[in-house]
């Protein structure tokens, strides 16, 4: 009975790294759908995850079942990351969207509030400047 608890929560574990997983891909999915990089900067993104989730997936195999790869090992991973997609990922992906909005709500207004200040400089500028030259359909004062 005791093998049969063992396998158990090792299959329990590894189910729980799957769901982790799929949390991770989410919120790399969100932060990835609103930030436009070119190809370059989005292959260093993906090996970047990767590299990451093997991280994650390392020790969770070792403490589970010491780092013996397995059919079982891998159809646990899967079965956990299937039931996140298919039970809480569409729910938590809103609620990642809308935590993205507010960490990024900040940098947005001081970006929008820099334009903005440089936008007005810019027009009063070139408006001093016109209003500096003369105006080459006024009439031309005696003497001058």
């Amino acid at each position: 009975m005791e093998y049969v608890n063992l396998q158990f929560n090792s299959f329990l574990i590894l189910f729980l790294t799957g769901m982790i997983l799929g949390v991770f891909f989410d919120l790399y999915r969100v932060f990835r759908s609103t930030i436009k990089v070119n190809k370059i900067i989005d292959t260093i993104g993906d090996l970047s995850f990767w590299v990451i989730a093997l991280f994650l997936l390392g020790p969770s195999i070792y403490w589970s079942n010491w780092l013996e790869l397995r059919l079982y090992v891998w159809l646990a991973l899967a079965t956990g990351t299937a039931f996140y997609f298919m039970i809480f990922s569409p729910k938590l992906i809103r609620v990642y969207r809308r935590f993205w909005g507010v960490i990024t709500w900040l940098p947005r207004q001081i970006t929008n509030l820099c334009q903005g200040i440089i936008y007005l400089k810019e027009t009063l500028g070139l408006s001093l400047r016109a209003w500096g030259k003369k105006n080459p359909g006024r009439p031309k004062s005696p003497g001058k």
